[in-house]
């Protein structure tokens, strides 16, 4: 923004300015205004940025909140999280073959009405058991089902 400004001022200065003195001095009241505008906002920005707090107090009072081990903060900040895309076409609006995966994405042309509800599990090959925790201990027990035993 302070680069356009300046060659906005260094332009006007170029040009003719033979019109009248009236005009370039509006001209230069404009860009000095903008000037300091741009400067109040600036100052704004990087005040807002010192105290930004990314979840206001209001919500954060519910939220759980976990600290970071400081043992693993080093490994945490230099760690990255892969984005993941999804092919698309050009657009009229994007130069990008490429947009950020989002849900509507995941289940677009996908629909539950035509898949089948009645599943056969007597075509079930794998090893089915059942788990349960009895309430006298707290270690979980397994039995092998076999397939005559098994009732959904």
């Amino acid at each position: 923004m302070k680069i356009q400004l300046e060659t906005l001022e260094n332009e006007s200065t170029e040009t003719g300015t033979e019109d009248s003195s009236v005009s370039s001095n509006a001209i230069n009241d404009m860009l000095e205004h903008a000037k300091s505008q741009n400067e109040l906002y600036w100052q704004e920005f990087q005040e807002t940025e010192e105290n930004y707090v990314p979840v206001p107090p209001e919500v954060g009072d519910k939220m759980k909140h976990y600290k970071l081990n400081q043992l693993f903060a080093d490994e945490a900040s230099s760690m990255e999280i892969p984005q993941f895309m999804i092919e698309t076409g050009r657009s009229l609006f994007s130069e990008h073959v490429q947009q950020p995966l989002s849900k509507e994405n995941l289940y677009a042309g996908f629909s539950l009405l035509d898949k089948d509800t009645v599943i056969d599990f007597d075509s079930v090959d794998s090893e089915i058991a059942r788990i349960d925790i009895d309430d006298s201990d707290a270690m979980p027990k397994a039995w092998k089902l076999q397939g005559s035993t098994i009732k959904m």
